[in-house]
């Protein structure tokens, strides 16, 4: 069986898929900002009506179907599909500078303390890499959030009301700034853990495809259906905290109830499966966001060295 893109640079360099080495090549973190943020941008682009449709599903009074919240957006036209789209992009770029540099600034640090306490090898790779994604999803949600709950509020709105970014931030903070956070909590509580799942998921499918020998998948192939497989397991562990947060942040200013109770009541009202609202959206979304980012990150990663 042909070797995955990452595979083989491994074979190449003799380091293990997806953890770097002490003597990796330094990153010209600039280059890596200023050409990862455009590749970003446009994957946020192509797939934010995806998230747009996702949060009409969580946020609808009674469940909605998929084609229903599809119709629902596109009778709105353009301006429905990428309701909320100009704070995203707007807040997308901070918050993704500043994951990539603290990804990049404490994983070898985190090598360093590793070393330093007698770890070495896979393990001192494995803890680096966690602690680093572990701090660089922390700090760039505590960036995002605000905006977050800005472009959900205009996902839901009515287009033709009119209703900008500056009226929803004014609204919100009428009832005091901390509106802008809401839902933080949840928020980390299902995103810090995302990444392990993810990478798990992904790690154990690509090990299994490797041992297909009879298989031959192509290297594009294997990479897809790992990324897939990773986005279900993410999507499916972190879906009910991903609808509390939306319930949460679209609540309206002084009225929000407990985290305890909006899941109470959801429950009561809708079971299991209301925790599960805007799944499939969401994991196409996953999906296709996963499988781009580990390809061209890693590529962006040779790009970006330092000469």
């Amino acid at each position: 069986m042909a070797d995955s893109p990452s595979r083989q640079a491994a074979t190449a360099t003799g380091t293990t898929p997806g953890f770097p080495e002490a003597d990796e090549p330094a990153l010209d973190l600039p280059r890596l900002l200023l050409y990862g943020s455009g590749f970003y941008t446009a994957l946020l682009v192509a797939t934010y009506p995806m998230t747009v449709v996702k949060t009409r599903m969580q946020a609808a009074a009674v469940p909605l179907p998929v084609c229903g919240a599809i119709a629902q957006v596109r009778s709105s036209g353009w301006r429905g599909l990428y309701a909320g789209i100009i704070p995203a992009l707007v807040g997308a770029l901070p918050a993704r500078a500043v994951y990539i540099l603290v990804l990049e600034g404490v994983r070898p640090d985190a090598r360093t303390v590793c070393e330093s306490a007698g770890v070495h090898d896979i393990t001192a790779a494995s803890i680096s890499n966690a602690t680093a994604g572990f701090a660089a999803v922390f700090a760039s949600q505590l960036t995002y959030c605000p905006v977050d709950v800005v472009t959900q509020r205009l996902m839901v709105t009515d287009p033709a009301r009119g209703e900008t970014a500056l009226t929803v931030i004014r609204s919100i903070v009428a009832s005091g700034w901390t509106g802008l956070y809401r839902g933080l909590g949840v928020s980390l509580a299902a995103y810090l853990p995302a990444g392990s799942v993810w990478w798990g998921a992904y790690g154990g499918a690509k090990a299994y495809f490797a041992r297909l020998e009879a298989s031959r998948l192509h290297p594009g192939a294997e990479q897809t259906l790992a990324a897939v497989w990773a986005a279900l397991c993410t999507v499916s562990a972190t879906s009910p905290l991903d609808m509390l947060k939306t319930r949460t942040q679209l609540a309206t200013e002084g009225t929000a109830p407990p985290l305890a109770q909006t899941a109470a009541r959801l429950y009561r009202d809708e079971g299991l499966r209301g925790f599960y609202r805007g799944f499939l959206p969401r994991w196409a979304h996953a999906s296709i966001w996963g499988g781009a980012v580990i390809a061209l990150y890693e590529q962006l990663k040779r790009v970006c060295v330092k000469r």
